[in-house]
């Protein structure tokens, strides 16, 4: 649910693009959840390319290119949130391709950003065992606007639900708070020099090595059931 009134000029299925206007402000806003799995990169790039090349985008979905948009576009307030799935830290280098910012890094650093966390949240380790990695795989970005600012950025949903064992989702949410009126100005490349270390220091464990722990696992207890079965049987058969 919206406090504000928004068009929706592109609604399809992984990808929703929607004109707000905030105390006289344009902006465009597009809620994603990219492609998946780690070796399609190239696929999120594509995907994150709609955004770059935005006038093109709406024109061939069909959309009117309103005032209210050319204003938006015009003055770079365009913002990108949501599941980005962006698996390895490297794709920052997507992100940064396209001419978006990271908010989360304007901000804070890479590893306090974690929103796909298994060390932390067991949630994950039930729906998928054996996956050891930690992933900031929920963003939001935006261009250098003229007229958006970001204020501050925190996490939320990263806490369990009162005493339970669960957690909201397998997934922390992300929320950002903007100053409308205010130029963006991104931060130094800071980040650029602590994302370059991550990179090196990843110690992800590979799908391909996910998938051999899980059948090996399913393969012990199989045989730890079918040992269990054989010995009850076995019982059964002495006293009858």
């Amino acid at each position: 649910m919206s406090k504000h009134p928004f068009d929706v000029l592109i609604n399809k299925k992984r990808i929703i693009f929607a004109l707000f206007k905030i105390n006289g402000v344009n902006l465009i806003l597009v809620a994603a959840h990219l492609c998946a799995r780690i070796n399609n990169a190239h696929v999120r790039k594509r995907q994150l390319e709609m955004v770059e090349n935005m006038e093109r985008t709406l024109l061939e979905h069909q959309c009117e290119i309103t005032e209210e948009i050319a204003d938006a576009i015009s003055k770079n307030n365009i913002i990108i949130l949501g599941d980005l799935n962006l698996h390895h830290p490297n794709e920052i280098s997507l992100i940064e391709s396209v001419g978006l910012y990271d908010l989360w890094l304007e901000k804070h650093s890479h590893n306090d950003g974690i929103t796909w966390d298994p060390s932390k949240n067991r949630l994950i380790n039930v729906m998928l065992p054996f996956d050891n990695r930690r992933m900031r795989l929920d963003r939001i970005c935006m261009l250098e606007s003229k007229q958006m600012s970001i204020s501050d950025i925190t996490m939320f949903a990263d806490q369990r639900i009162s005493k339970c064992y669960l957690y909201p989702s397998d997934h922390f949410g992300l929320r950002a708070e903007l100053i409308l009126g205010k130029p963006f100005k991104p931060k130094d490349n800071r980040h650029k020099r602590e994302m370059k270390k991550i990179a090196k220091e990843t110690q992800y464990r590979s799908i391909k090595c996910i998938i051999a722990l899980r059948i090996l696992a399913g393969a012990f207890l199989a045989l730890f059931l079918l040992g269990g079965i054989g010995t009850i049987a076995c019982f059964i058969s002495r006293i009858f």
